[in-house]
């Protein structure tokens, strides 16, 4: 990986777990799934708080790849951050004859 995960608000979790599958479907094993893949490769994307949440938590799954992935977006994406995107949606305004790009572009520099 060539940015690892470390948990901090700065980084961008869409992009790292779609890095890691992106990354991950690169290799193929005869002898284990893909989901089974990811879940071994995962861990050496993390670093920081990111890895120390991984090794707390990884024994209280039952090796769904789906169930981690979704646990850790949880824990680094947190609900008060998606209320926050979803109010900022909802307020998006778009003036009478201003192109889209305008209007994103004018909206995402007042917020």
């Amino acid at each position: 990986w060539k940015h690892p995960f470390s948990g901090l608000e700065s980084e961008t979790l869409h992009s790292h777990m779609s890095d890691s599958e992106q990354l991950c479907s690169l290799f193929v094993n005869p002898n284990m799934t893909q989901d089974t893949l990811m879940w071994k490769l995962f861990p050496y994307s993390l670093i920081g708080k990111a890895e120390q949440w991984y090794m707390n938590y990884v024994g209280s799954v039952s090796g769904s790849w789906g169930e981690l992935r979704d646990n850790f977006c949880l824990r680094f994406f947190p609900t008060f951050r998606v209320i926050t995107l979803h109010r900022d949606i909802r307020r998006f305004r778009q003036k009478e004859k201003e192109s889209i790009g305008k209007a994103w572009f004018r909206f995402s520099c007042l917020v």
